[in-house]
């Protein structure tokens, strides 16, 4: 990774003495070590995800949230596929809102690959179940695959995908699947630099192939993966062979229509997106920013999964006041393990000793000390940004609580000494401190795009950039920037393991020994990451879901849009959208992120104790027809005038309504259109 271009060694691999050739192409040793690597990842994911293997068909976890959230739009989505995708964008939850599944991941490309799984097993639990495990088991193989093409041994290249697959971050992340389900960010990244290095057809077809597959997966990382496709690119423009290439006829005619058709699939993806987002005005803002965006503490936070996070969490608390509750962990769990920090380090390390320049010429003391403050200047309004988000202090005066202005003000005071101490070295004659030209291209990209993804996850950084770069001010989540950074990280920590093993054969002479050294290390990692056994949590299949789900789902009964009350922002409303797979009614009830000026409204006037009269003209003018009312907890004045307002509607003394079902669990469902008639269920 860090050999002198100028000055090459013979390439060498972790496990095996002297220079074995690379991981061939496409043969059948390559297809074979290839899936030895998959089974090895999908047991030590079966290991981790205990008791996966019993529970897979209809149990979900780590909770009921978010991942029921997700087992329904993956049922969405093969639904519609099905179908011929007729109506794909239009969910139909959040009625009366055109293109509902735009409020979050679409997760149209994992729909697919859960389709034949669902089909098979007759449970989209198991199909989400499926996605679940090849999360983490696939992204540990393409990680590994790739770090083979880049010249690692077996050894060293199953460590780097066991950082990307089982990085604590990941565990964290476990419910939600658009995060955690980033198979195909390494081999896109890969696949791009071939294609830039040496433009040709088949180059460029794989490329896209795994492009398709990577943005079609979820929102975010789908947009955030191109912050390092830029950094790759502007990598190669500043490679001299590889931009040469790019001037050939064919060179120029694949790059040409790889750009024209991911601009298509990128389009095809967020321009339903852009359209809600305009219609809503849903732009995020800096105070979510500041919630959800990365800090330094973050990068020292391990998972709660690990032994020693109890010993560390009282500091952590006291380092990040402004988080109370436990949630904040999930979004802000950056650190890797010890393993992984010391090896990366290594790296790190190790290539800043073998590319630093040499003395620069001597300069005169004002000039190195006006360098020395513009670096220190900038160092420490970094500081204060990060102290500011995790809230040890606070804006002055009128910037209190404008967590926007506050960062654009921060990052000004960044950019100028930054941008001065750069300016400054230019007119001076002084190069860069290292030897970015005799760096190997490939790792000096991934490096580049590692620093590019670091930077962004930090709230002062995306924050005015939210502003002027279109797409960023819909996410709400900068730390999620850490899942690239991730890939880097990984990258550093596996050539920090060949580093390592060069080094005790040059001591100790003979592999043997070295390779068992780097399988020891690999078992600390994954023993130092394993996570505490999630909780399971039955999901009800269809056939086992309310009576009142079958009696809305027959199609006998003239049954329309419908509200289900209780009505809350929460995720019970999950149940609501997996329990409507059974029928697909619109339904006004769901859960996101976001939420609809509509299901507000809804869910401040309906229903406690009974539903007002301007909260009933408001369902019907958005085409309600049917108000389904559950069970639930209700002191002993509600109960009463609940009943009784039942009973007023079943003697038919409320104009406009009636009781169109009501059995012995207590769900009453209330016809708006006042049709006479009662069913009992």
């Amino acid at each position: 990774m860090f050999q002198d271009q100028r000055n090459p060694v013979p390439p060498t691999t972790s496990d095996a003495s002297p220079a074995p050739a690379p991981l061939p192409g496409h043969d059948v040793k390559a297809l074979r070590e290839g899936l030895t690597a998959f089974l090895a990842f999908c047991a030590a994911s079966l290991y981790f995800l205990r008791p996966i293997a019993a529970l897979w068909r209809d149990h979900i976890a780590p909770d009921p949230g978010d991942p029921l959230f997700n087992l329904y739009v993956l049922q969405w989505g093969g639904e519609q596929i099905r179908r011929g995708l007729p109506s794909f964008w239009d969910a139909n939850v959040f009625h009366p809102l055109d293109n509902a599944l735009t409020l979050s991941d679409h997760l149209f490309g994992p729909a697919a690959l859960a389709l034949p799984v669902s089909g098979w097993t007759g449970s989209a639990v198991a199909g989400y179940n499926f996605l679940f495990l090849l999360a983490f088991a696939l992204s540990g193989t393409t990680t590994y695959l790739v770090l083979r093409k880049s010249g690692l041994g077996p050894t060293t290249a199953a460590l780097g995908g066991a950082v990307f697959a089982f990085a604590p971050y990941r565990w964290e992340q476990a419910s939600h699947l658009q995060v955690i389900f980033a198979p195909w960010v390494p081999v896109v990244l890969w696949s791009f630099d071939r294609l830039l290095a040496r433009p040709a057809w088949r180059r460029a077809a794989l490329f896209l192939a795994f492009y398709a597959l990577h943005v079609t997966a979820g929102n975010y990382l789908a947009f955030m993966i191109h912050f390092p496709l830029l950094a790759l690119l502007v990598n190669r423009a500043l490679d001299d062979p590889s931009r040469a290439r790019w001037g050939r006829p064919g060179g120029r005619a694949s790059l040409a229509v790889a750009a024209a058709l991911s601009v298509a699939v990128l389009a095809l993806i967020f321009l339903p997106y852009w359209q809600t987002h305009q219609q809503l005005d849903m732009e995020r803002g800096a105070a979510e920013y500041r919630l959800f965006g990365a800090s330094v503490p973050a990068y020292l936070t391990p998972s709660r999964t690990t032994a020693y996070f109890p010993v560390v969490e009282p500091a952590l608390r006291a380092a990040m006041p402004r988080f109370e509750d436990e949630e904040w962990f999930m979004e802000k769990t950056f650190f890797p393990g010890v393993v992984a920090t010391l090896l990366a380090a290594v790296a790190l390390l190790t290539g800043w000793r073998r590319h630093r320049r040499a003395a620069a010429p001597a300069q005169p003391g004002s000039r190195k000390l006006a360098l020395g403050l513009l670096l220190a200047a900038a160092a420490t309004v970094f500081v204060i940004a990060d102290l500011y988000t995790v809230g040890l202090v606070e804006a002055p005066g009128d910037l209190a609580g404008h967590a926007g202005w506050t960062y654009a003000l921060l990052a000004v005071a960044l950019a100028v000494p930054a941008l001065s101490w750069l300016a400054l070295r230019w007119r001076w004659g002084l190069d860069l401190p290292l030897r970015w030209e005799a760096m190997p291209v490939w790792p000096r990209g991934v490096l580049l795009g590692t620093a590019c993804t670091f930077l962004l996850a930090f709230p002062v950084v995306f924050t005015p950039l939210a502003e002027v770069v279109p797409g960023l001010e819909g996410m709400r989540a900068p730390g999620r920037f850490y899942t690239l950074t991730l890939f880097g990280i990984a990258f550093l920590a596996a050539h920090g393991l060949d580093l390592a093993m060069r080094a005790a054969r040059r001591r100790w002479p003979g592999a043997r020994l070295a390779r068992a050294g780097a399988w020891i290390v690999l078992a600390l990692f994954l023993a130092e990451v394993a996570p505490a056994p999630f909780a399971w949590h039955p999901v009800p299949s269809q056939a086992e879901l309310d009576p009142v789900y079958h009696w809305i789902a027959d199609p006998s009964q003239e049954v329309g849009a419908i509200l289900e009350v209780p009505i809350t922002r929460g995720p019970h409303e999950a149940w609501y959208m997996h329990s409507s797979t059974l029928h697909w009614r619109p339904l006004v009830n769901g859960y996101s992120a976001r939420e609809t000026e509509f299901h507000e409204l809804i869910r401040k006037s309906c229903c406690r104790p009974v539903p007002s009269v301007e909260a009933l003209g408001y369902l019907r003018s958005a085409g309600v027809t049917h108000v389904v009312f559950h069970p639930m907890p209700r002191d002993g004045e509600e109960r009463a005038a609940f009943d009784q307002w039942v009973r007023q509607v079943s003697n038919g003394r409320v104009e406009g309504l009636d009781v169109a079902y009501r059995d012995s669990r207590g769900t009453v469902v209330v016809d708006l259109a006042a049709r006479p008639g009662t069913a009992d269920g």
